[in-house]
Parts: C-alpha cells; sequence; structure tokens
C-alpha cells in the first residue's frame, strides 16, 4: 500500500462511511479533438453517509483507426477537492476519454458527449471484454439515475449489441433493455421497439450459429420481445418445430429449444392481442400437456391469468387481494406475472386505483414477503399519472414510523414510479 498509507485516514474514507462516488470529466478539445485541458470531478451520490475519497485510478484515451488506448496511469484523486487536473500526455486526436480503466475505482461514470458518441456507435471496438462490461453497466446505471434517456440506451443496444461477443454481456443486456422499455419507454413507442429488437435478436442467432456460448443466453432472453403477429406466427412454428428458424426457410434449424424456452414463448404470445382464447389454450396444452411438475403448473396459472376478459381479471385481483386466501405465494405470484398486458390496457386500467386502494392497509393484512412481491408485480406502470404518485406519498405519509419496512417499500415504489415518468419524458424530449 505504501509508506504513505494511513490506515486510520483509509478506515475514515471507506469504512465509516456509506454510498458511491461519481466521476466525470471536464474537458476542452481543440479543433482537431486532441485534448486541450481535462480535470475530473469528484462528487457523491446523494444516498448513503457519502464522502469524497482518495482513489487510484487509470485513465484511457482512444484514438486512431483501430481505436487503440494510451493509458495514463496511477491517477490519484483527491479526497478533498472535487476538481482534480490531468496531466495529459497525449498530444493526437481522440475520440473517447474511459476515466476509470480496468475499473479500479469504486465510483459511477458519466461521459462528455463526444465519449457517449463514441460508446454508443463504436463502442464494440474496444477489445478489452471487462472495459465494455463495465461500460454497459455503467450505461444501465445512468439510465436508473435519470443520466441517459431510455431512447438512448436502446439506440446504443441497437447498435452495439450485433458485434458483442461478451457471453455476460449478450445475456444481461437483453434482461436490463426489456426492463427498459416495459417500464422506461413511452407506452406509443414500446411496441416498435420489441418488434425491431426481436428482428435484432434473429440476425445476431444467424450470424452465430454454431456457437453455443453465444445463441444460449440470446435465445434464453428474446420471447420477451415478441410483438408481431408474423412474429407471433413464427414462434408458433418454433414450439411446432421445436427449433428456432426464419420465416423463410423453416426446415433450416438454427437452435434447438429446450422446453423452458417453450414455457417462455407461451407465457408471451398468451399477452398477444394477435391470437384468439380458443388458439391460445390450444398453445397451451401442446406446451405444457400432461406435465404435473409445478414449473408446468405455475406456467398455466400465469397464462390463465393473462387472458383478456374481464371476469377473469377481478376473479384474478380477488384472490392475490384476499388475506385469507389459501393459495400458495408462488401461485399467487404466478397470477401476478400474468395479470398485466399492454394489449389489454383499457380491461386492466381500473387496477390502478384498486392497487393504491389496496396499499393503505396492505401491511396489516399480509407477511413482508408477499407485500414485496405485490408491490413488485402489480405496480400499474402502463399508466402513471401525477395523481398516482400523490396517492402513494399520502398512504406512506399515514404510516406509522413503527412500521419502518413498510415505509421504506413504499418510499421506493415512490421514487420507481417518479423515475419511469421522468426517463419516459427524457425519450419523448429526445
Amino acid at each position: 500500500m505504501g509508506d504513505d498509507f494511513n490506515f486510520l485516514e483509509w478506515c475514515d474514507q471507506w469504512l465509516k462511511t456509506a454510498g458511491v462516488n461519481i466521476l466525470e470529466p471536464v474537458v476542452e478539445y481543440n479543433e482537431d479533438f486532441s485534448i486541450k485541458s481535462l480535470s475530473l470531478k469528484q462528487t457523491c451520490d446523494l444516498r448513503g453517509k457519502n464522502r469524497l475519497r482518495t482513489q487510484k485510478l487509470h485513465i484511457a484515451l482512444y484514438h486512431g483507426d483501430d481505436s487503440e488506448p494510451h493509458i495514463i496511469k496511477d491517477v490519484i484523486i483527491s479526497d478533498r477537492e472535487e476538481l482534480n487536473k490531468i496531466e495529459v500526455d497525449f498530444k493526437g486526436p481522440v475520440k473517447a476519454i474511459l476515466h476509470n480503466f480496468e475499473d479500479h475505482a469504486y465510483a459511477l461514470t458519466r461521459y462528455d458527449e463526444r465519449t457517449l458518441d463514441f460508446i454508443i456507435n463504436d463502442l464494440y471496438k474496444v477489445k478489452s471484454e471487462l472495459e465494455r462490461v463495465v461500460i454497459w453497466t455503467q450505461m444501465w446505471q445512468m439510465v436508473t439515475r435519470c443520466k441517459l434517456s431510455a431512447l438512448k440506451y436502446y439506440n446504443f443496444v441497437v447498435q452495439q449489441y450485433p458485434h458483442e461477443t461478451s457471453q455476460q454481456i449478450l445475456s444481461s443486456s437483453l434482461m436490463y433493455l426489456s426492463a427498459l422499455i416495459n417500464q422506461y419507454m413511452p407506452p406509443q413507442m414500446v411496441e416498435e421497439c420489441k418488434e425491431k429488437m426481436f428482428d435484432i435478436l434473429m440476425t445476431v442467432l444467424q450470424k452465430n450459429m454454431g456457437d453455443d456460448a453465444l445463441m444460449t443466453p440470446v435465445v434464453d432472453n428474446m420471447f420477451s420481445f415478441t410483438t408481431s403477429k408474423d412474429q407471433v406466427n413464427l414462434s408458433l412454428s418454433w414450439v411446432d418445430k421445436k427449433y428456432i428458424h426464419t420465416a423463410a426457410e423453416p426446415d433450416k434449424k438454427i437452435h434447438d429449444l429446450q422446453a423452458n424456452n417453450l414455457r417462455s414463448i407461451c407465457k408471451t404470445v398468451f399477452k398477444s392481442p394477435h391470437l384468439t382464447n380458443e388458439e391460445k389454450m390450444q398453445l397451451l396444452e401442446k406446451v405444457i400437456g400432461d406435465d404435473k411438475s409445478d414449473i408446468a403448473k405455475n406456467v398455466r396459472i400465469q397464462c390463465e391469468a393473462s387472458i383478456p376478459d374481464p371476469a377473469v381479471k377481478e376473479q384474478v385481483w380477488k384472490e392475490i387481494t384476499d388475506p385469507n386466501s389459501e393459495i400458495s405465494i408462488k401461485e399467487r405470484q404466478s397470477k401476478m406475472m400474468g395479470f398485466y398486458a399492454r394489449s389489454q390496457f383499457d380491461i386492466c386500467k381500473p387496477y390502478a386505483d384498486k392497487y393504491y386502494e389496496e396499499l393503505k392497509d396492505f401491511d396489516k393484512k399480509h407477511s413482508n414477503k408477499y407485500v414485496e412481491a405485490f408491490m413488485h408485480n402489480m405496480r400499474p406502470t402502463m399508466e402513471i399519472l401525477d395523481s398516482h404518485i400523490v396517492k402513494l406519498v399520502a398512504i406512506k405519509g399515514n404510516v406509522p414510523d413503527t412500521s419502518s419496512a413498510y415505509k421504506k417499500q413504499l418510499e421506493e415504489n415512490i421514487e420507481l414510479l417518479i423515475r419511469c415518468k421522468t426517463l419516459r419524458e427524457m425519450a419523448v424530449q429526445d
């Protein structure tokens, strides 16, 4: 740790505090995009008992046609001054400044506009898988803190995903993207974004044919993007053949489907408006059949809760809110997961007000674990109104301090609704 290491000071900075620091560049470019001046600004995230901290990091300046990094090593970030001037020992034009190269510092990252443009369009040119993983993670963190719009993140994925070769990125980014489209995108953009991503994933699968390490994470996460009638019909053909193929070449196998893939297709298609209830039930029998396992049982429960019938929704709502219900928590969770569907907005809309009404004393009637599941799965985000947030704030205000766990859950719910609403507005502006 070096002769100058002060253990007590280190404890004050890292063990007696909480929260994460934020690092962002303050950069001025010359006309040829060489760097005229560069500083790193360290600030504190609002959460936790936070403070500035001494940190050591590397800075990578990407340049040239091959996007090679020039490394400025062992830069010390002060625990007393926000702004840290960097001595730049590179004279040429720079495409991007990645100021926590190799992820040595414990910090969230912000990027200057030139670097962000490079990331969105050319990140795949960065050869280090670790660096790409870190940047993908930081981009998502920027979204969740409303520092990057949902639309920009979506365009980033559209641009970079077809080039990516990291199994970790291929898997995690689709889970993030699915959440982003469903919660953070304006409702009028959701179908278009999903449909386009489904087609991109088909292209990725064809490109990586024969490489199971790259194909499996795509296959395991792609079905939630099934949207158009043609995509639904293609998925039904996959169920029949038990492998993925294109519409143009149905006999050319791209990738085998496992039982979990078939169940995922079934759960997604049940929420589609492009099939009749009869066709959906036929699909369910084809996929589940005589399977009596708990997994198959919960898939059936979820699918049946997805049927676009007001009477079905009313019955499901009674079952998941009844404090005396004898249905297991797992089965009730399956019902919750099938309840909402964007194509069933008119049927589901009345349950927004019912949700907030239930929350007034939900903690007094159900276990903490079930409260958490209900809030997570039944939070109505297809339409977010200011009045919804006002209701949650009022409910939280009436919860006694002795119910601190429930108060915290309500606070997190409020934060998420505000984040969703803010990011949707940012996407519209973009």
